[in-house]
Parts: structure tokens; C-alpha cells; sequence
């Protein structure tokens, strides 16, 4: 009877062992086919995401400040939302797409891959950035400095978030209101003397089709570290997360940071 008994546990737990072993590694074998030569990695990330539901984090080194090259969309556009309008000085209205264009003058990206897994994709990726390594959490792709790294983001990614809490139906501009209000994010940035705005530049048309989105979903989250909080939001609202340092602003005596998600 004892036979019987241990054989059957371990029936049980093998399989659930196995189970876990392939949650883990899923994404990274995630077949992907991807042709693109001397890109800015804008372009790339969007396509990942668009075409593969790739989800991305991103923090930013130091020693690309103020580069352009490793921008991208944390929210995709709604075709029918980026679609502007306008009237001529001669009564014809005028119809045109508006679209974010993403340039790479110092580190265009190629990756040429046909049904390989993820893991090749941003084994590639991220060798061409020169500062960064990548990893998998919670089924984000999060890439981060192994150079130049902004030393107060450490912290901040490490803080323990106690409750964050997000209504059924509201937008993802209230995502980033959220995380403002947030007490230990509040505290953070007064003694580390940086300053977050939350507020996002650029057309209005191609804002709204990102950020204007509603998401169907309650979020109630407690006892995280705020990276961990960044990549659960993530999961459910799709596209990405950046947090980034954009140097020193004048008008209010501090560094100005961006958590765009």
C-alpha cells in the first residue's frame, strides 16, 4: 500500500513540475519571423508587438540621454482614432494619417530571422544597443541597462507598491494618474529630488488613439515591487513600459524622469 501511495504522488507532482518548467520558457522559444535592415528600434518593437503581441519594458541608460534612437510606442494607435481632418484655405478637406516616425541615427537595428524563437530576436536586438541586457518577467520582455544605469531607478523599481488599485472602464491616461498619486512614488521622488509630470507631448490625434483606450479590466494589486506593478499593468493593458531620465529641468530645479506606460 505504501508503493501505491508514493507512486501516486509522484505521479501528481512531475506533471506539474513539467507544467511550470514550460510556462517559464514559452515565450522565449515563441516562433517569430522578422526581416528588417538598419531600423530604429521604434519600428521594430512595433512591429513585435502588432504582429506578435510581444510586451515590452524599458529602462533606459544614462549614457543614451537625449538620443532618439531607442524610442518606441508603449500603447499601439487605433487606426480608426489616428485619422486627422482638415480644411484648406480653398473649402477641400483634407485627409491624413498620423503616425509616429521613429529615427536611429546612431544605432539602427537589423534583424533578419524566419520562424526562430523570441530569444534569438532579442539576443540580436539588444546586442546592437551596446548598453543593455534583456530578460523574461511575468511574460514581459524587459530590457535594462548593464551600463550607465540611472542608480535612483534601482529603488524605484525595488519599491514595494502596498495597494494599487484601477476601475473597470477607465483609460489608460488614468493608469499614469494612479501611479502619481501613489504614496510611496510621491515619497520617492521628493527625497530622491526628481520630478514626474505624467503628462505626454505630441499630436493629439495620435495620443488619444493611444492613451484615450478604456480597459475593460479591474485592477487591484497589493505588496509588489513597482517593477513587478509596471509589468502586471502591462500584461493586461498590453504594448509596454518606459522609464527613462531626461536630465535636468530648469523650471523646477529638479531631474525630470518619464514612466511612460
Amino acid at each position: 500500500m505504501k508503493k501505491l501511495v508514493i507512486c501516486i504522488v509522484i505521479f501528481l507532482i512531475v506533471p506539474v513540475l513539467a507544467f511550470g518548467q514550460l510556462d517559464k520558457i514559452d515565450l522565449a522559444h515563441k516562433k517569430v519571423t522578422i526581416k528588417m535592415e538598419k531600423r530604429p528600434l521604434g519600428e521594430i518593437l512595433k512591429y513585435l508587438m502588432g504582429k506578435y503581441d510581444i510586451l515590452i519594458g524599458f529602462e533606459r541608460s544614462n549614457l543614451d540621454m537625449g538620443k532618439p534612437d531607442y524610442a518606441f510606442d508603449t500603447n499601439l494607435s487605433d487606426g480608426e482614432m489616428k485619422t486627422a481632418e482638415f480644411e484648406a484655405q480653398d473649402g477641400l478637406k483634407v485627409k491624413i494619417i498620423a503616425d509616429h516616425v521613429f529615427t536611429a541615427p546612431d544605432h539602427p537595428i537589423t534583424v533578419i530571422v524566419e520562424n526562430k524563437p523570441l530569444k534569438e530576436v532579442f539576443d540580436t536586438i539588444v546586442r546592437q544597443m551596446n548598453n543593455y541586457d534583456w530578460e523574461i518577467n511575468g511574460d514581459v520582455v524587459n530590457i535594462f541597462p548593464k551600463k550607465g544605469r540611472e542608480q535612483r531607478f534601482r529603488e524605484l523599481l525595488d519599491i514595494r507598491i502596498s495597494s494599487f488599485k484601477f476601475k473597470k472602464g477607465e483609460t489608460i491616461w488614468q493608469i499614469t494618474k494612479r501611479i502619481k498619486e501613489l504614496p510611496e512614488i510621491e515619497e520617492f521622488l521628493n527625497r530622491s529630488n526628481l520630478y514626474f509630470s505624467g503628462e505626454r507631448f505630441g499630436l493629439v490625434s495620435i495620443l488619444e488613439s493611444q492613451y484615450g483606450k478604456k480597459i475593460d479590466v479591474e485592477m487591484n494589486f497589493s505588496n509588489i515591487t513597482f517593477k513587478e506593478l509596471l509589468n502586471k499593468i502591462t500584461r493586461i493593458k498590453r504594448g509596454g513600459w518606459i522609464i527613462k531620465n531626461q536630465g535636468f529641468s530648469r523650471n523646477v530645479q529638479r531631474d525630470y524622469i518619464d514612466i511612460d506606460i
